[in-house]
């Protein structure tokens, strides 16, 4: 039974470090997403048109 709750808790720590390494490449999206629009409507404040 020991065993069995051992191996729960280490693959609930595995879990764990898997969820949070998820969720900060989430949030590596999301800034590179915000600076990927800044840089399209500055782009098309400086007058750039995508026929270029």
């Amino acid at each position: 039974m020991q065993k069995t709750k051992d191996n729960l808790h280490s693959e609930q720590a595995a879990l764990k470090k898997r969820l949070k390494l998820i969720m900060g490449e989430v949030q590596m999206q999301e800034k590179l997403n915000e600076r990927a629009s800044e840089d399209i409507q500055n782009l098309r404040k400086s007058g750039w048109t995508e026929a270029y």
